[in-house]
């Protein structure tokens, strides 16, 4: 009947063993940790700005930034009003529609829902990381901006129209912890906003804007082409 005794020591020694290997790697996951926040701080440490260039940068580019904020904004303060309408007056979870439009129902209507995840309702449950890609994507199109060329309407479009969508939506993140207003619904289709739908048409005038500018381009080499086979023949009658 004493036989089990020595297997319950040697189970308690090998999970002690166990313990004690899962101890020494946390003990060296904590200094390696240590080890990569002193390289960041030391990174941080190093950045210089050169804020007497900001001034001449300002002065030269004000006017590409007269044509950014206004979009951007104007999404914004939609964005942000019709949300506020909709938290104000319609419960959460339910459906509305004028009764003039109560036909369109079947196909259309305000509802009132929340999210967590990103533009549609894809990956719930993300809002922190969605805050952040949200600063880097307004930082990135705030600092590229002018670089673009004037000409370039559509991509200045494109990028003012995702800029104002992605602040809209994080606005929504910072104020009610993590979660964003929701309330247009079509047929089946997950539930957006006004940022939502901001975002998409800036893909969808970027895209647009690149096929025509390609068939412009197609266009003038052609006739470039063309002009250039004229000239030749007109030389070899000469």
């Amino acid at each position: 009947m004493n036989s089990p005794e020595p297997t319950t020591r040697s189970e308690r020694i090998a999970w002690k063993n166990r313990f004690a290997g899962l101890k020494e790697r946390l003990a060296n996951t904590r200094i390696d940790w240590k080890a990569r926040l002193a390289g960041l701080k030391e990174g941080l440490v190093g950045i210089h700005i050169d804020w007497n260039a900001l001034g001449p940068f300002l002065k030269e580019h004000w006017r590409d930034y007269l044509f950014l904020f206004p979009v951007a904004g104007a999404v914004v303060a939609l964005d942000q009003w019709t949300k506020a309408w909709v938290r104000a007056n319609i419960p959460l979870g339910s459906d509305w529609l004028p009764e003039t439009l109560d036909w369109l129902a079947v196909y259309a209507r305000l509802r009132h829902w929340t999210n967590t995840g990103a533009a549609f309702g894809v990956f719930k449950e993300g809002a922190v990381l969605f805050m952040i890609l949200a600063i880097i994507v307004a930082g990135l199109i705030i600092f590229f901006f002018p670089l673009v060329p004037r000409r370039d309407w559509y991509l200045r479009l494109a990028m003012a129209l995702q800029m104002g969508g992605a602040l809209g939506n994080l606005v929504d993140r910072l104020r009610f912890d993590g979660h964003v207003t929701d309330f247009i619904s079509i047929g089946s289709f997950a539930v957006f906003n006004v940022a939502d739908a901001s975002v998409t048409v800036g893909v969808a005038v970027l895209v647009l804007g690149a096929f025509i500018q390609e068939r412009q381009l197609a266009k003038q080499e052609k006739s470039r082409q063309q002009q250039a086979s004229d000239q030749e023949e007109g030389t070899r009658e000469g």
